[in-house]
């Protein structure tokens, strides 16, 4: 596998004052961000509390339709605060009309037990989510397939069958069967399902 990184060891090459923080990502509707710094104790944006990794990495991201100001927190030790402010603007988003099979886009009654079913499942497993104390990403990022087709992208309103779905919250790419699919970064897989209704075949990596 030829390796494309979107971050190429960022944080592995990084020499920080005192008090100084680097931030990777774009600071819009639908964007993550990542800081990254030195003796930081504490990050808040706005009156959400950031986790901060024991080596200074905190990661923040903005709602599809987030607007307005957003003011980001940093404490180092020694109680310094540092403050930054994002001013957002409306963003627009693309719109995908799909074609599926019609018990893709109404639940069939038959299937509701096993759709229930799977649905816990992945409740039990994002729950989980969110909770490793270390930024398992620093080595950076990898595309998924070898062949890069995007097609479909996050924050995107679906079109199933002529009728507004739900909005899209992630970001597909094109393979064809027997293509290799790789984890993006590292990871800790929290589940993998196997022939799922609605996702088919998948990991959550957390």
């Amino acid at each position: 596998m030829k390796k494309i990184f979107l971050v190429i060891n960022i944080f592995c090459v990084i020499t920080l004052s005192a008090q100084e923080i680097k931030f990777y990502g774009e600071a819009i509707p639908g964007g993550l961000m990542i800081g990254v710094g030195e003796k930081i104790i504490s990050a808040k944006l706005n009156e959400t509390n950031l986790q901060v990794s024991k080596s200074g990495v905190f990661v923040f991201g903005f709602d599809r339709n987030a607007n307005g100001k957003f003011i980001l927190r940093v404490q180092f030790k020694k109680k310094k605060i540092k403050t930054f402010e994002y001013n957002l603007e409306k963003r627009e988003y693309e719109k995908q009309s799909l074609s599926l099979e019609k018990k893709y886009v109404t639940t069939p009654k038959k299937l509701s037990a096993r759709i229930k079913r799977e649905a816990q499942m992945m409740k039990t497993a994002r729950a989980k989510v969110g909770k490793v104390k270390d930024a398992l990403f620093m080595n950076g990022f990898v595309y998924p397939v070898d062949s890069i087709n995007i097609t479909g992208v996050f924050g995107s309103q679906r079109i199933l069958n002529g009728k507004p779905g739900n909005i899209h919250n992630g970001t597909d790419f094109n393979a064809e069967e027997g293509d290799s699919v790789y984890a993006i970064t590292d990871g800790i897989v929290r589940i993998a399902g196997k022939d799922f209704f609605y996702n088919g075949n998948f990991i959550l990596l957390d």
